[in-house]
Formats: C-alpha cells, sequence, structure tokens
C-alpha cells in the first residue's frame, strides 16, 4: 500500500458521523508518510511523529510520539480526535483517484478522512 505524501485533514468523525469543526481549524491537522511508512504532522495543536505498519489488510500506527502544548476548544477537539483515529487506526484506504485518504478503525467506523496537499 503506498500511503507516502502530504496530507490534509478534512474530517474527522465520531461514532460514524463527521464532527462539524471549522475549516480553518481542520486545516491545521495534516500529516505526511514517507515511503518506509514513517509519519509526521501536526495534530491541529501538537506535533506528532509515528511509524506505519501494514500488516494483510491492516494499517497499524506505531510508537506515536506528542509534544505536550496545552490545547483548548476547538483545538483541543480536533488534535484529540485525530490522536484517536491513528491510535486506533486499523485500515488506510486511498479512494476517489487515491487524493483521498480514509483511516477507519477495527469496526469499521470511519474516523478521519485527509486530502493530499
Amino acid at each position: 500500500a503506498d500511503f507516502n505524501g502530504a496530507w490534509q485533514v478534512t474530517a474527522l468523525f465520531e461514532n460514524g458521523r463527521a464532527v462539524d469543526f471549522s475549516n480553518a481549524g481542520l486545516r491545521r491537522a495534516h500529516m505526511a508518510i514517507d515511503r518506509v511508512g514513517a509519519v509526521i504532522g501536526t495534530n491541529g495543536c501538537n506535533q506528532f511523529d509515528a511509524q506505519l505498519s501494514v500488516q494483510g489488510g491492516r494499517t497499524r500506527v506505531e510508537h506515536l510520539m506528542l509534544t505536550r502544548a496545552r490545547c483548548y476548544g476547538e483545538e483541543n477537539e480536533i488534535s484529540t480526535l485525530f490522536n484517536a483515529s491513528l491510535t486506533d487506526a486499523f485500515r488506510f484506504e486511498r479512494v476517489q483517484g487515491g487524493q483521498v485518504l480514509e483511516i477507519s478503525d477495527s469496526a469499521g467506523r470511519l474516523r478521519a478522512r485527509l486530502q493530499r496537499m
């Protein structure tokens, strides 16, 4: 699976439903994945890095390390949901001609949608 590139968060989901956030808030959350699966980005408040592990149909985000700035309001909600989407990731799937990346959990629920930057 080829997920390398820069990805901008466009939607975050809770219980299968998109949470209503401002576009400006979502634009602060993005990540880049390199060819060997190293991930760097920001969850909208804090910087993070991690490693993608792809085994069979499963994609896991491992070794997630975060800076620890205090986050408030919408920024805190976005960072919390984006972190959870990565921590709970089970499947990464490129859709819409590879321009959109969807992250789902083990129950098959969509958790995050990102657009290629």
